[in-house]
This record gives C-alpha cells, sequence and structure tokens, in this order.
C-alpha cells in the first residue's frame, strides 16, 4: 500500500498512513457513511436506457457485467491463491484495481447483490459506475495494491508490479466498517472512486496496510461501489431483430456490452478501446447480422482515425494513458526537465500492417451490397475534421496500390511487405513470439494485399472511389491483384518429407503427452508457412491464417484441398483437436521454435475463438463458388461439420478471447489461458471478434 495516502474524513486531510488508519479504527464516535457528503453524491439524472446485467465465468474469473445508459463497467473477481478485484470502464479506457496478496487458503467470490447504478455529480463532474454487494469465502483479504487510472496501466500492474510513478497517488479514507480510495486525474478534468463497506466481517491494520477479515461464520460480505467520471459511450444495439431472438445470450450481451455509437471495443477487460483490426475483422463476420446503420457507424470510426497517408489506426491511446505519453513526448523533447504537458488528445498507432489492408475487401462488401445513392451518401458524409470519407478511402487505396507496386514490378523477397526493423508484430500474431522472429507475415502478403486491390478495382468499377492518379485504373489493379495472388504463394509453400514427418511427430507428440492413437502411416506433409525469416526462408509453422483465404481469396482447388487437409487432421499431425482448431501447430519446426509456440503463449498451440468463426464463414463463401467440383464441396462441408463440432463442445469459453488445454488421462482438457503460472498474458472473457458467432 506504498501508494496510499490515508486520511480522516471529508474534507479529506493528509496525513501519516499508519498513524490516520489507527485512529480511524479506535476512533468510537466515527460514522460509517461515505467519506463524502450526501450532497456531493446527488445523482445525476438521465434518460433510461436498455439495462445489460449479466455475469460469465473463465477458469477462476468470475465477471459481472453491467451497462445502463452513461453507466457501464465491469466487475473481475479472481478466485484461489492470488485474489484481486477489477472495475474496467469502457468511459475513457479507465479502471480501479484492487490487488490482494498469495492466500493459503483459495478465496471464493459471489456476486450478493446484481449490479446497480452508481451515479453522482462531485465538484462539477459526473461520476458513473456500479454499486454492489459481493460475498468472499476461503480466507481474509489483505490489500497489497489499489491502482486507478487508464486500464492501460491497470494492465502493465498485472504484468510487471509497476506503476508510473505520477499516477501512483491513492488517497485513503476509512472507518471501522468502511475504506474507500480516490484519485484525480493528472489533469484534473475526471476521476476514480472506489468504496467497500464491510456488511459481514471486519476491517483490520496490519503491518503492511490493510486487511478485510472474515466474520465468525468465515463470510466476509461487502458493498462495493466504484466510479469514474471520464466521458460516457453512447451504447449502440447493432443486432437485426431476427437476430436478437434465438441469440446465444453469452454472445449478444457481450456484443452489447462492447459496441457504441463512437466505436466498438476490441475486448473487455483488458481492451476497453479501438482496435482497428478487430473491428474490421468482427465487422466483415458480423455483417449480415447488423443493422445498416451500425454498420456505417463502425465503418465511420475507422475513418475518423485514418492517418493523411491512407492508414487504418491499429489502437489508441486515450483517457490518462494519452496524458502520459503526452508529458513523456514533453519531457523528452526539453531533455528530461520539462514541465509536464496536460494535453489529453488521443495518440493513434499505424504501426500494423494488416488492418491497411482489410478496409477496402470489408467497405466493398458493405457498399456494393446496398444501393448505389446509398452507398455514394455514405462516402459523401465528413468525419470530425471535415475530410470526406470518400477521400479517406481514396487515401488507403492509393497506399495500397504504392504498397504493391514495387512488387508487380520486380516480384522478389525485398518487395514483400514486411516488419520494419526492431518491430517483431505486424499482424493479428501481435505478441512477441507470434511470429517467431519472423519478417514477412503469410497473410499480409498472400492474402490481404490481392484482396485490397481487387476491392479497389470493382469500387473503381462502380464509380464509388475516384483517385487523382490516372494510372490507378480498375484493369490495372485487377493485374496488380492477380500478380500478386500468383506469385506470393509459393514462396511460402512448406513440404516435408515423409520420414522427417514421422519423427517430429512422435518426438512432438511425446513431448507434449499427446496420444496418437489412431494414426494414419505417415505421409509427405505440405502447407503455407506462417511467415518468411529475413533471409526468405519458410517458418515451417503450420497455421490456421489460412483462413483469411477463404475468407477474402478465390484460392484454387488444389488450394484449398490443402488447406482443409491440414484443418482436418489431427494434432500433431495438423490442426484439430477435440477442444477447437490450433491457431499453430511447430511439430515441423526446431525445438526453439517449438518452444516460441507453446500453450502458454499467446498464439501458440492454443485455440482462438474468431479463428474458427473466420474458417467457418470463408467455408461458406467457398461454397458459393459454382467453379468447385463434387469432391471438393464434399470436403469443405466435411470440414464445416468438424469445425461445428468443436464449436459445440467448447461453448462454454466460445465468448472468451482464447484458451489453451492440458493432457489428462490421456484426454485433452480445455483451460481458460492467462489463469497458469507459465501463461505469459490473460483472455478476455469477452472478446469482440468471439461474438461473430451470432451472425454464422
Amino acid at each position: 500500500m506504498a501508494n496510499s495516502r490515508a486520511v480522516l474524513s471529508a474534507p479529506f486531510v493528509k496525513c501519516s498512513f499508519f498513524f490516520s488508519a489507527f485512529l480511524l479504527l479506535v476512533m468510537s464516535g466515527c460514522s460509517a457513511s461515505d467519506a463524502v457528503s450526501q450532497k456531493e453524491h446527488a445523482r445525476a439524472t438521465e434518460k433510461p436506457s436498455s439495462e445489460l446485467n449479466f455475469t460469465l465465468q473463465e477458469g477462476r474469473n468470475l465477471s459481472a457485467f453491467y451497462r445502463n445508459g452513461s453507466a457501464a463497467a465491469h466487475v473481475i473477481m479472481s478466485n484461489g491463491n492470488q485474489p484481486r478485484l477489477i472495475t474496467a470502464f469502457p468511459a475513457g479506457n479507465s479502471g480501479i484495481g484492487l490487488w490482494f496478496n498469495p492466500v493459503v487458503n483459495k478465496v471464493e467470490w459471489q456476486i450478493s447483490q446484481p449490479l446497480k447504478n452508481w451515479q453522482f455529480v462531485e465538484q462539477e463532474q459526473s461520476y458513473h459506475g456500479i454499486d454492489t454487494e459481493l460475498t468472499v469465502t476461503g480466507s481474509a483479504l489483505e490489500i497489497r495494491k489499489v491502482v486507478m487510472g487508464s486500464i492501460r496501466v491497470l494492465r502493465e500492474y498485472q504484468r510487471i508490479a509497476e506503476v508510473p510513478v505520477n499516477v501512483d497517488d491513492v488517497l485513503i479514507g476509512a472507518h471501522k466498517k468502511h475504506i474507500s480510495w480516490h484519485r484525480n486525474r493528472l489533469d484534473g478534468q475526471a476521476g476514480y472512486k472506489v468504496s467497500i463497506d464491510v456488511l459481514e466481517g471486519s476491517i483490520a491494520l496490519t503491518d503492511t496496510g490493510y486487511q478485510l477479515q472474515l466474520s465468525e461464520q468465515g463470510v466476509l460480505r461487502m458493498r462495493l461501489r466504484a466510479a469514474t467520471s471520464e466521458t460516457p459511450l453512447t451504447p449502440l444495439s447493432p443486432l437485426k431483430l431476427e437476430y436478437q431472438k434465438d441469440a446465444d445470450p453469452k454472445q449478444l450481451n457481450s456484443l452489447n456490452f462492447l459496441t457504441y455509437q463512437e466505436k466498438m471495443l476490441a475486448g473487455s477487460w483488458r481492451f476497453l478501446t479501438y482496435f482497428g483490426r478487430d473491428t474490421l475483422l468482427s465487422l466483415r463476420m458480423l455483417m449480415p447480422a447488423l443493422t445498416d446503420d451500425a454498420i456505417e457507424a463502425v465503418l465511420s470510426s475507422v475513418l475518423e482515425r485514418m492517418s493523411e497517408q491512407g492508414r487504418v489506426a491499429h489502437e489508441e491511446d486515450i483517457g490518462e494513458f494519452a496524458l502520459l505519453r503526452h508529458i513523456k513526448d514533453k519531457q523528452k523533447e526539453q531533455g528530461g526537465n520539462g514541465s509536464s504537458s496536460f494535453s489529453d488528445s488521443p495518440y493513434y498507432d499505424y504501426d500494423m500492417l494488416d488492418d491497411d489492408l482489410m478496409l477496402l475487401p470489408i467497405i466493398s462488401k458493405y457498399l456494393l451490397s446496398i444501393d448505389g445513392q446509398k452507398a455514394k451518401a455514405f462516402l459523401q458524409r465528413t468525419r470530425s475534421d471535415g475530410q470526406g470519407l470518400g477521400d479517406l478511402l481514396s487515401l488507403n487505396l492509393s497506399y495500397a496500390v504504392n504498397a504493391a507496386e514495387a512488387f508487380y514490378q520486380q516480384p522478389d523477397l525485398l518487395h514483400l511487405i514486411g516488419l520494419p526493423d526492431g518491430h517483431y508484430d505486424g499482424n493479428w500474431r501481435d505478441s512477441e513470439e507470434g511470429l517467431g522472429g519472423a519478417k514477412y507475415p503469410f497473410d499480409v502478403n498472400a492474402i490481404l494485399m490481392p484482396a485490397a486491390l481487387e476491392a479497389g478495382a470493382q469500387l473503381l468499377e462502380k464509380g464509388l472511389l475516384s483517385v487523382s492518379d490516372t494510372s490507378f485504373t480498375a484493369q490495372k489493379l485487377r493485374q496488380m491483384a492477380m500478380h500478386w495472388q500468383s506469385k506470393v504463394p509459393p514462396l511460402f509453400e512448406t513440404k516435408v518429407s515423409q520420414s522427417v514427418v514421422e519423427d517430429n511427430q512422435k518426438e512432438y507428440a511425446k513431448r507434449l503427452s499427446v496420444s496418437v492413437s489412431g494414426k494414419r502411416e505417415a505421409e509427405p506433409a505440405a502447407f503455407y508457412a506462417l511467415a518468411l525469416n529475413e533471409d526468405g526462408s519458410p517458418l515451417p509453422v503450420m497455421h490456421s491464417d489460412t483462413g483469411f483465404m477463404l475468407l477474402f481469396g478465390s484460392p484454387s482447388e488444389s488450394q484449398i484441398s490443402q488447406i482443409l487437409k491440414n484443418v482436418q487432421s489431427p494434432f500433431p499431425y495438423g490442426l484439430m483437436t477435440p477442444i477447437g482448431m490450433l491457431v499453430s501447430n511447430p511439430v515441423y519446426a526446431g525445438e526453439e521454435i517449438q518452444h516460441l509456440f507453446g500453450r502458454d503463449k499467446y498464439h501458440g498451440i492454443v485455440v482462438w475463438s474468431w479463428q474458427q468463426a473466420m474458417m467457418l464463414v470463408g467455408i461458406e463463401r467457398q461454397l458459393e463458388r459454382d467453379d468447385l467440383t463434387k469432391q471438393v464441396r464434399a470436403e469443405l462441408h466435411k470440414t464445416k461439420d468438424m469445425l461445428w463440432q468443436v464449436v459445440k463442445d467448447t461453448e462454454q469459453l466460445k465468448s472468451s478471447e482464447l484458451w489453451s488445454w492440458s493432457v489428462q488421462d490421456g484426454q485433452y482438457q480445455m483451460e481458460a489461458f492467462g489463469q497458469r503460472r507459465s501463461d505469459i498474458t490473460e483472455s478476455n472473457p469477452a472478446q469482440l471478434w468471439s461474438t461473430v458467432f451470432l451472425a454464422l
């Protein structure tokens, strides 16, 4: 609790932490009411709106979600030996985290009273949050750390137990059965508040801080209230009515919680803000189920954040994290001696390669499906700075064409789309190990670039786009697309001899304790490498990114057959397991690479829900073709059936970001990701692109 400053009562008085804590606990006349006056807690009036109130269980994490009008929050309670209590708000991508010391007896949380609104006005700021009652059994909770502010800061504390010193300054107010914390944002334009009232149990002072103790009956029951005064978002109901009638409640609730007029949020609790790639891929797969208003709001949010070079923003830094970025930049300009800069204008990250090339094929899917006049009217709209949406889309097309031109003129390795020097990520596999240190991603080069060029050609043909460069004709773009489509995939082709297949599979299966019963006789393996190394050699990792080819491309029958064979084949031969389709299989790589793609890695031998959905949508798209043989169509149907079966079998975590697995008694057991000591990070229980099954 070194970050905290104890206070006696309202108005807050700063004093020594331990001395004031002692006084607060022994004073007989203290009230257990809130430290802030009733007048300051006057509730803000607002228009009524539909309420969201639901829970999700993911491994040892119990999550409660609430949204009603301006209030939206996600409360995460972690059971087990390392308890924590986090409240995350879509407003400002902000949150409040309470971390407790490890315990011997496992803690179990329960929600005693459903979440409800806690809203008030204080010092001319409107606070929006939640009020609920929670029950804890198993062990007392000794408060180790309280962190308030940006979710990005909370994420970093969870990862490395560090907080920037200029936001590590929490005020405490306490009574015998009450404890509260608050702090203002660095610029004073917003604030964060949380309070706990112990209803059963007690609060005690220890050598290191406060402890929430169990009652004689072994129960700790508390009232939790948490709020932020960051600017709230505007709820948006995205689904058409017919898609809501029999919708999976988990998926529907998650989608509604993550969807706002201003933007879609990537996932909760860790990514409660805009991510370009997540937005676009989710939109593409959800599109049949979304209203036109929702589709156009989502597309507008992408174009609103586009750079002057036509690049799609990958992520935004907003709220107090934007303040921290501005302060850091200001100090760097002034040699570390500069004063604080209090701008909270958003920072946009344009480093990724894939979302730049996703926009055209996805926006064309919508624009070409609606009336031409309606499509033109959408493109004639302007964003907040007055730039036309059509002009911005033309910038994106120019960016794609310019990026494609060098390889079109000279198809060699150096002219592919590669990660900038010093970067380890550039596509959706954006963890440090995601591409295994390679430079040229398969999906970006073999699929997304030709898809972007073909989509640009279609929009030019329909007169929906115009570009100043007269060489950008539909015919030229289509020629470039065909060139990339034919020349790039062979660079990624990987073939493994029969003897190597057999040796690698036996050794790898033994290392992972995976059963290979019912195996077929080993045969040569063929697949597209996940990426190319800087020297052009393939990274021999089988993967599920071939789903992009089914969703965005026009693969040949032989390409389709190879993709489907690898999806159907049981791990470690291929990607299929009883707990889902793995996103990676490094069986044919060396032991060092295999370690980078372990089941404790974010993009390793794990299952991502949305990748299964993308494969299913891609299969349906290929089945719409009329130039495929009966044999290939049969294989498409077979793979579709296999995927739907594992989706059904893993229903409990379908709305999660990803999951891992273990082997017990020779059987696969799915496990929530991020809850084992070795897992590199954790999964979100509500992930935007995991809700896309609503449209399938």
